[in-house]
């Protein structure tokens, strides 16, 4: 199943030039920490924060033409950027070294089914408001779906066959209700009302999402500015 979109624009960036175009990823965080003992004590007495560490996994990239003209490749890449624009930040990882890179039949050096790469720091940056406006009219960010309990889904569905006879209607604005209270995004609500979700979403797309609920996964980060045309172009060259 395909990734909902929750970013409006995924690449890599190397000198401050988008050399790449990524389609999703996934991110994973880890930190360390040591221990703290004192002499005499059974247990630590306290730990000490250790070094942070960064993997991302980066499905389907193309490079882009000025990298192509350049020269780069997937394989000679260091010391670059990941750049994840959000609707209302930026997120830049940055001291990326690639730790694998995935071919599929006939790809070459520009083009990658999947690449994964370490990072040596993560850097959050909020957006100036007209820029985070302008990127929140292409899409909403959806990160994160919450299940409702069975009582809260009873409770829903009761509500909603007392309040509509229809029952296209009673299903549509029952689905929009459940996903109302399902998508989050930094640990807020993505949607206000279900009027908002029905304004905002196909009933396929609404059925995408559904489905992820019910079989407990979450979305994929997905770049909708990711051109797919471009990156069969690419694969067959």
């Amino acid at each position: 199943m395909k990734g909902f979109p929750t970013s409006a624009d995924i690449y890599l960036e190397l000198d401050g030039r988008k050399i790449a175009v990524v389609q999703s990823y996934r991110a994973k965080a880890a930190k360390s920490s040591k221990n703290v003992e004192a002499f005499g004590e059974s247990e630590p007495v306290a730990t000490i924060e250790g070094q942070k560490s960064y993997t991302v996994e980066l499905t389907r990239l193309y490079a882009t033409d000025t990298a192509i003209s350049d020269g780069i490749d997937f394989y000679g890449l260091t010391d670059f950027s990941l750049v994840i624009c959000k609707p209302d930040r930026k997120v830049i990882y940055s001291g990326c070294e690639w730790s694998g890179i995935q071919e599929d039949g006939e790809l070459n050096a520009t083009v990658a089914e999947k690449v994964t790469l370490t990072a040596a720091r993560r850097i959050d940056t909020t957006l100036p408001a007209p820029e985070a406006l302008e990127v929140k009219s292409l899409l909403r960010a959806i990160e994160e779906l919450r299940p409702l309990t069975a009582g809260a889904l009873l409770g829903l569905w009761q509500a909603h066959r007392e309040a509509y006879d229809d029952p296209l209607e009673r299903t549509l604005r029952c689905n929009a209700a459940i996903l109302q209270a399902s998508c989050h995004a930094d640990g807020e609500a993505v949607y206000r009302d279900e009027a908002e979700v029905l304004d905002d979403l196909t009933p396929r797309e609404m059925e995408r999402m559904l489905t992820l609920l019910a079989e407990g996964r979450q979305p994929e980060r997905e770049n909708p500015a990711f051109d797919s045309e471009r990156f069969e172009a690419l694969r067959g060259a």
